[in-house]
């Protein structure tokens, strides 16, 4: 019950899930998760706004949401953020279970601004303090066994994101839909609009991230590993999302 505290009232705590550690933390210090010995407070703040630009008055729109506490609430943005987030996880550690470095995740969020950040790192205790550190080393580590950045499974653990986001969504509308008849109208509306809503941010945040030549999910998969991975996952990205409203369409 606690983690679902912390995801639904924001409660700060560490949590353990699914062997992945959720630590939940007001006024979540930047410099913890992004490195910045060398660089200037405004590139580490830069760092750490959502790209959600490249769209128009509809990022416009999308920047205003996401900044709003009301939204957020209503949207259920936490649960989506560390539903999206744990995809990375799980797949990370499934795809890197092979490998000598012992690799785990960690998935750090303010609860007040629902900014979430996932953390590789290979250590037995974690240093709160310095993660972005911890992340370096254990890529380092997988480099070392000559794991290299450009590589199929790193599009993989990169698209499984918002891919697992999406589904998660996807299937929320879709209880929505079946039960609609026992649901009252109110919570039908949040679950299935917050839903949609976040699958609407993520196809705008992997567009985004693209265009706008950003270190999202789908702007490092470009740029790590080329134009057919990018085009294989947005190609996944899109099928997913109109496999998913054809379903909810036959079940209305």
């Amino acid at each position: 019950m606690s983690l679902l505290g912390s995801i639904f009232f924001g409660t700060p705590g560490v949590h353990k899930f699914m062997d992945v550690t959720i630590k939940f933390q007001n006024e979540l210090n930047k410099s913890v998760v992004y490195k910045n010995e060398n660089d200037s407070n405004e590139n580490t703040e830069n760092k750490s706004v959502v790209g959600l630009d490249g769209a128009g008055i509809i990022s416009t729109l999308a920047k205003l949401c996401i900044n709003n506490r009301a939204f957020n609430v209503i949207t259920q943005s936490r649960l989506h953020k560390i539903v999206h987030e744990m995809g990375h996880a799980k797949i990370g550690q499934i795809l890197f279970c092979h490998t000598k470095t012992n690799l785990k995740q960690v998935i750090v969020v303010d609860p007040k601004t629902a900014a979430t950040y996932n953390i590789a790192h290979s250590e037995k205790s974690l240093d709160w303090d310095n993660l972005y550190a911890l992340d370096d080393e254990a890529r380092l580590k997988l480099k070392e066994e000559g794991i290299d950045e450009s590589n199929w499974r790193y599009t993989v653990r990169l698209l499984s994101g918002p891919f697992t986001n999406i589904a998660f969504s996807t299937i929320q509308i879709a209880a929505v839909a079946a039960f609609r008849n026992y649901l009252p109208l109110p919570v039908s509306l949040a679950l299935a609009g917050g839903s949609a809503t976040w699958v609407a941010g993520e196809l705008l945040y992997a567009y985004s991230s693209v265009s706008q030549n950003t270190d999202g999910d789908f702007g490092q998969i470009a740029k790590k590993n080329g134009p057919l991975h990018l085009s294989l996952a947005s190609a996944v990205l899109v099928s997913e999302v109109a496999l998913g409203a054809l379903g909810v369409y036959h079940i209305l």
